[in-house]
């Protein structure tokens, strides 16, 4: 199967005045087009580092990062970032607006989105009118309207109350699986990253390096991240990951 990324024993340090500290080491893997991958690991360990490497925000020191052929990253931040001095329709064809890009054919993709994910009756609103999962999924139509082919996702539910986070983990991880999108997802929720991802990273700490891969399996047809909660097996990879989890400690 054609690739999306290939990450190729990438390391980086932040240097500052006081010298250099190693946030990833000899990190590499593999990820195929149409994969959802989750990076959990313990806080700080450089999970957010690593994500901004594979967005070439910033640049390893060694090793390489190669997106397979035709890709584009697009990147959904921990807030929603919704301008409320634009409705609902402008947030979301805003980064079209930025690139100079909003052909006929481009806009009506983004009222494709709108009407396939329940906003377009609130296209003309503002932001502070809609629901914390109803901003969410304006942010996502926003970043899929410029048709990236990797998703970078840092967090993006960590702000929502419990019940909206299960309701939009299960909207957006079927929104990406409907559209065929690579997604690679940054959380702290073990239960997040089973129930979204088809494999899960686990990142030792600080500086993070790959500690182990885990193929999510749950044996269901059909699956969203609702679905896969209810698996019997679902606590058992819980129950895996957490003890690969704590052997970082």
């Amino acid at each position: 199967m054609e690739y999306a990324l290939n990450i190729d024993h990438i390391s980086y340090s932040y240097h500052t005045l006081n010298g250099e500290t190693p946030a990833v080491t000899d990190v590499s893997i593999t990820i195929e087009k149409g994969e959802f991958i989750a990076i959990v690991g313990p806080s700080g360990c450089g999970k957010s580092t690593l994500l901004s490497l594979i967005a070439g925000l910033i640049h390893p020191d060694s090793g390489a990062i190669t997106l397979g052929s035709n890709s584009n990253i697009g990147y959904m931040f921990q807030k929603d970032n919704l301008f409320e001095w634009r409705t609902v329709y402008g947030n979301a064809r805003l980064g079209l607006d930025i690139q100079h890009c909003a052909t006929p054919k481009k806009l009506e993709y983004v009222d494709t989105l709108l009407k396939a994910y329940g906003l377009d009756s609130f296209k003309d609103v503002r932001p502070s009118q809609l629901s914390g999962g109803m901003r969410q999924r304006a942010a996502l139509i926003r970043t899929l309207a410029l048709e990236p082919d990797l998703l970078l996702l840092d967090e993006p539910f960590s702000a929502l109350d419990y019940q909206t986070r299960l309701e939009v983990c299960d909207d957006i991880g079927t929104i990406l699986k409907n559209e065929g999108k690579t997604a690679i997802l940054v959380t702290h929720d073990l239960s997040e990253a089973i129930s979204m991802g088809d494999r899960v990273v686990v990142l030792t700490k600080r500086p993070c390096t790959i500690r182990d891969i885990i193929t999510i399996d749950l044996g269901i047809d059909n699956r969203t991240p609702m679905t896969s909660r209810n698996a019997p097996a679902f606590k058992d990879y819980f129950n895996i990951i957490w003890k690969e989890l704590t052997g970082n400690e």
